[in-house]
């Protein structure tokens, strides 16, 4: 009795998880590059100026039924160092969280704000290892919609990086502003 009773209840759910009107969350997919300056740094030798390229995957959480849209994604980057004369050849890759809010709807350009926390691995040429640490990085911009579901992007970020020492009082790390381009899609 207690099996068909299972039984029964089993294919009650899965009639009622069938029968419900499913809507097909939208993805979004974005490639950027752009230029990061460290205008704050607590490591001796690294470089001020760096490129960074990202590609981020986005799921779409809110917005549904006319309203401003919010996403949340897990972005994947990376970070070269431009070294000038006297400093160090370094690189850092990130990946993490972000969540995005559109400010309005249906515009050809949209505004949005963002907030992400991500994971670092900052790594220096010639060394052995990694440092690795975490970042709290805000960003707002523009997305510029073009024919089809592909839209262009300009964003201001500020972030703030710490990585933590071992046996140390303080956590070493940098602040910096960047300016990125790209494309969604």
């Amino acid at each position: 009795m207690k099996r068909l009773l299972s039984i029964l209840l089993m294919l009650l759910s899965f009639s009622l998880t069938y029968a419900q009107e499913n809507e097909r969350v939208p993805k979004v997919k974005t490639f950027e590059t752009g230029y990061r300056y460290m205008y704050t740094s607590t490591y001796s030798g690294l470089p001020k100026n760096a490129m960074a390229i990202a590609f981020d995957y986005a799921w779409q959480l809110s917005g549904f039924g006319g309203k401003a849209a919010s996403f949340i994604s897990v972005p994947f980057g990376y970070t070269y160092f431009i070294p000038a004369s006297g400093e160090s050849n370094a690189s850092l890759i990130y990946y993490g969280w972000t969540v995005k809010h559109n400010l309005t709807k249906d515009k050809k350009f949209v505004p949005f704000l963002g907030y992400m926390l991500l994971l670092n691995q900052l790594k220096f040429k010639g060394v052995e290892g990694r440092d690795i640490g975490h970042e709290t990085r805000f960003e707002f911009g523009y997305d510029i919609h073009l024919k089809g579901k592909m839209s262009l992007l300009v964003k201001l970020e500020y972030g703030m990086t710490f990585i933590p020492g071992f046996n140390k009082e303080k956590s070493d790390g940098f602040k910096n502003i960047g300016l990125k381009t790209g494309i969604r899609f």
